[in-house]
């Protein structure tokens, strides 16, 4: 690929994205950030840090990806944020779209929830005003819920107010509505068995209970036969997955310990990276195919959109997990890319898969690591070819 190639594809990304940075638009990466109280960001924020505090004001969109992040500070649009400890104080203007280890929100959200967690935690105080999309292990509403909810959780208890039409939770263990709970419209939940209602508790609308048997055993040999193909393909995927990692580490043995080594240093800036990337090529491709010029640059990015992924989830991801976990519990300390780094990382990979919520962020956040590394690798070697 050319230079004029290079800047045509840029073209038309810029063309998708032509709303987006026609406002103030702010990057920032490193190993902290702060937004001190009291002052602003004019537009939107996009930041990545392995710590992030934002105690200021940002007057557009904010999207954050961090080990730790607190906003205390107003968010007046959206807020996309990614982390493995979360706690939002602030007013929230529009939406929240959340994923991480352990969430608390104590601010008011102006718009919808959608949280993705361990632990979440809606605290005494905090009022969403639109609907609530919530999957975690362990869900506590102490809050208000203006709109609809649905929850899917662990254990879930309410002790605060859903005030919307429908109330529909499923628990795995069980369901616990306490002595200040309110639920003023229907109330739907599959549970393994009724839920735990204080006398107290209020509920205006109708109550419907679906039992969910536990630990039942289906004698249907069909299930069973469907139970082995799915672990037979698995253990072809994960062979085949490692075998593709081996030989990336022998033929490539330089390439990938760059990546990797990249991949530590700028961990939460490529996360934000590959997020982007993954977002909106996609939307570059639907949009190039509209017009008979703009196919073929369509065809090339769609072509260069699986490669990346291919590369980045398929090999890289594997390798920056292996290598950083065999660094955390080496002596030495030397961030190393050899056959032992990655039979680590893609047995660890595809375990956490296995794992509900926490297991799945984590995949999610080094395969967009990954796939900012490469996304970055392609950036320099067109533009040092010119």
């Amino acid at each position: 690929m050319n230079k004029k190639l290079f800047s045509l594809v840029l073209l038309v990304i810029g063309l998708v994205c032509l709303p987006l940075f026609s406002q103030a638009l702010t990057f920032k990466g490193g190993e902290s950030y702060y937004l001190s109280q009291g002052d602003k960001v004019a537009g939107d924020l996009y930041l990545g840090a392995s710590s992030a505090t934002i105690a200021g004001e940002v007057n557009g969109d904010l999207f954050i990806g961090g080990g730790s992040v607190f906003i205390s500070g107003p968010i007046k649009q959206d807020l996309t944020v990614a982390g493995g400890s979360i706690n939002l104080n602030g007013a929230i203007g529009d939406d929240i779209r959340a994923a991480g280890g352990n969430i608390v929100i104590g601010g008011n959200v102006g718009g919808d929830l959608l949280i993705f967690g361990g632990q979440v935690h809606l605290a005494p105080g905090a009022v969403v005003k639109g609907e609530a999309l919530i999957y975690g292990g362990m869900v506590t509403i102490d809050g208000k819920i203006m709109g609809d909810v649905k929850i899917r959780g662990g254990q879930v208890v309410v002790n605060g107010w859903l005030l919307g039409k429908n109330s529909d939770i499923a628990v795995q263990k069980s369901l616990i509505l306490g002595s200040s709970a309110r639920v003023e419209g229907n109330l739907t939940y599959k549970a393994p068995q009724e839920a735990q209602i204080d006398s107290l508790a209020i509920i205006i609308g109708e109550t419907k209970f679906e039992k969910i048997e536990g630990g039942t055993k289906y004698s249907n040999p069909m299930g069973s036969w469907w139970k082995k193909a799915v672990g037979v393909l698995w253990g072809i995927k994960l062979a085949m997955t490692l075998l593709v990692v081996l030989l990336a580490v022998w033929i490539f043995p330089k390439h990938v310990q760059n990546y990797v080594s990249y991949a530590k240093g700028n961990f939460w800036k490529e996360v934000l990276r590959g997020f982007l990337f993954l977002v909106v090529v996609p939307i570059a491709v639907i949009l190039s195919f509209i017009t008979v010029i703009g196919i073929p640059v369509g065809g090339l990015l769609l072509v260069s959109y699986v490669l990346s992924l291919f590369v980045a989830f398929g090999v890289i991801a594997s390798l920056v997990l292996g290598s950083l976990v065999w660094q955390w519990f080496s002596s030495d300390k030397k961030l190393e890319v050899t056959w032992k780094q990655a039979i680590v990382g893609v047995i660890l990979l595809n375990v956490l898969g296995f794992i509900p919520f926490v297991g799945w962020i984590a995949v999610f956040i080094f395969s967009l690591v990954s796939l900012g590394v490469v996304f970055h690798s392609w950036q320099d070697k067109v533009w040092t070819q010119r």
